[in-house]
């Protein structure tokens, strides 16, 4: 199967061992900040809240103006091999989802995740490009509960959606929910003829597990297929370091 690679972008310019000092740096390009609002968009993700309200929050960021909502600047931040990086985006330069249009009929956050991908890398145009010429996709969702990504494909025009999960998905037009794992589902497909346009998967495992899944279900995929594979916990303690992700 062929595969592209989607990397969510982060607007990155300074980078410091210690997050204030970083995120100060990037603050200071910007200045003044009086008037302006700012989302925050990190990884690993635990770094939002550090970054946010809480009493455990970054204290320069005590004086921004942060939202969801209705920001005019994206305010990312990356941590990797100990060392933070940091970089402040005006809204329209950020490749993203517009926030303030999100449906408010997803099932959870993870729809606006599949949503940003479909979008920036074109898949949404190239799916609705071969339904107005009859040819319809197949999805295969891998760790579909709750079923966000499920949803969020078949609303961007997919056909049908195989949804593999022990747990629960949320029952939706168009999907199949098989609830069992991975391994046990793929001898099904096959003995049915199962060939999917678009493998997805969300599941929370190391890099090398993620490969591991799309690899076992290259059987059931077209030539061809496309991909959509998030790789999250790359060591023991959820930090990203270079040796981590090549392994």
């Amino acid at each position: 199967a062929e595969c592209f690679a989607l990397a969510r972008i982060y607007p990155l310019s300074n980078r410091h061992a210690d997050l204030d000092t970083a995120v100060q740096g990037a603050i200071a390009e910007i200045e003044p900040v009086e008037g302006k609002t700012f989302r925050i968009q990190a990884f690993p993700k635990a770094l939002e809240r550090q970054l946010g309200d809480g009493p455990a929050s970054v204290s320069v960021t005590h004086k921004l103006a942060l939202t969801a909502k209705g920001h005019t600047h994206l305010l990312s931040v990356v941590c990797s091999d100990e060392v933070y990086y940091v970089g402040v985006a005006l809204r329209e330069e950020a490749p993203a989802v517009d926030w303030d249009q999100r449906d408010s009929q997803a099932i959870c956050k993870a729809y606006f995740k599949m949503q940003e991908a479909l979008v920036t890398s074109s898949l949404s145009s190239d799916i609705a490009t071969d339904r107005d010429a009859g040819r319809a996709w197949v999805a295969l969702d891998v760790g579909a509960s709750p079923g966000g990504w499920s949803q969020c494909l078949m609303q961007h025009g997919c056909e049908r959606v195989v949804a593999i999960d022990p747990g629960d998905v949320a029952t939706l037009p168009g999907v199949e929910h098989l609830r069992c794992k991975l391994q046990d589902a793929v001898p099904l497909l096959r003995e049915r003829g199962e060939q999917a346009d678009l493998f997805v998967s969300d599941v929370n495992c190391s890099p090398s597990e993620a490969v591991e899944m799309l690899l076992l279900c290259l059987p059931i995929l077209r030539p061809g297929a496309r991909v959509i594979l998030t790789f999250k916990k790359f060591s023991g303690e959820g930090k990203c370091t270079s040796s981590s992700f090549k392994a």
